[in-house]
């Protein structure tokens, strides 16, 4: 773990920001997960993370005063458009910790690892109604780039 000196004045509170490979730590990003993605169930959580990083996806997670505050799980994916690139899949705040800066920092220390793995860009999807997850990515230098569509096939 590595303490993220991006600290702002709205949270004085050390950081630390880490990959989460072992059980424990994965079961205590639970409740940032499922403010983003409410049908996850706590039972199934740690497997399912499990089956995802088989298929690439790591998850890390912003501690502040020993407590998971935020989240991230990503990819490193490679393509033909932009080249190697780290995908967002998910960036989740517990609720009562919003708006003190963690995902900026957890966006920072994402940005960092996608430099030190040779990528070339960043890129998230973001439903249409989280306005004030928008308004952070643009804050943070995200330009609103292409649509994204979904076939629901059930």
């Amino acid at each position: 773990m590595r303490d993220d000196s991006s600290n702002d004045d709205r949270d004085l509170a050390p950081r630390t920001i880490a990959l989460v490979e072992h059980d424990t730590d994965i079961a205590e990003c639970f409740d940032a997960m499922h403010a983003l993605r409410p049908h996850l169930e706590r039972d199934a959580f740690v497997a399912r993370v499990h089956e995802l990083q088989a298929q690439g996806y790591r998850l890390t997670a912003l501690r502040a005063e020993g407590r998971v505050a935020c989240v991230a799980g990503f990819r490193l994916v490679d393509g033909l458009s932009r080249g190697r690139q780290l995908s967002i899949d998910e960036l989740a705040t517990v609720p009562g910790q919003r708006r003190r800066g963690h995902a900026a920092a957890l966006l920072a220390w994402l940005a960092d690892h996608a430099r030190e793995q040779g990528c070339a860009a960043l890129q998230l999807h973001s439903s249409y109604p989280r306005h004030a997850a928008h308004r952070l990515y643009l804050q943070q230098g995200y330009v609103l780039h292409a649509h994204h569509f979904l076939l629901e096939l059930g």
